[in-house]
């Protein structure tokens, strides 16, 4: 057979995916049975905790990637608006760490993704890859560079098709694979 090695036969399964997975503080409050999938639960925990991020930091332990439960998403996004409102006050009472950057941005956020690179909307560079750029050249994290000009909270920091690139040699690669033969 060609393509067949040593005599394995691979057959291709498709699966069902899992449902994202919980940290392990929540199992305890699933064993007590407390729905969490609720905006109410997720007040408490919010006035509990006397924040959204004070709560997502208790109920997660670190900074999720991936697949997330319902109520993270919820928490994330009530963590943004708090950040949010937090870099307004900071600006009125002209505290805020990056005054001297407009937050009018200098580039259109609709045209500063593309997929050979990305417009930095502080200066109008183009990159690559922004965040490294932003530490360097501003002393700025992501986070701070989303929240200072409002976009939303899954905004990309690569190129497109530089991430493609990268997402492929990583598959031929068998990288996060477990116990896979590289093809």
């Amino acid at each position: 057979m060609s393509g067949n090695r040593g005599g394995k036969v691979r057959i291709k399964t498709w699966r069902v995916p899992r449902p994202a997975p919980e940290p392990p503080a929540l199992w305890a409050l699933r064993r007590k049975g407390v729905e969490i999938d609720s905006l109410t639960q997720v007040d408490a925990w919010v006035g509990e905790w006397g924040s959204a991020r004070g709560a997502l930091e208790a109920l997660t332990g670190r900074e999720l990637r991936g697949r997330r439960p319902e109520f993270v998403k919820i928490l994330e996004a009530a963590a943004d608006d708090e950040e949010r409102r937090e870099v307004d006050e900071l600006i009125e009472a002209g505290e805020y760490k990056f005054s001297d950057i407009p937050r009018t941005p200098v580039a259109p956020i609709d045209g500063s993704v593309t997929d050979d690179y990305i417009v930095c909307l502080v200066d109008g560079s183009r990159r690559t890859m922004l965040s490294r750029y932003l530490k360097a050249k501003f002393d700025m994290t992501p986070r701070e560079y989303i929240i200072h000009y409002g976009l939303p909270s899954d905004y990309p920091m690569t190129a497109t098709r530089y991430r493609d690139t990268k997402s492929d040699l990583a598959v031929h690669q068998g990288l996060g694979r477990k116990g896979k033969v590289r093809e």
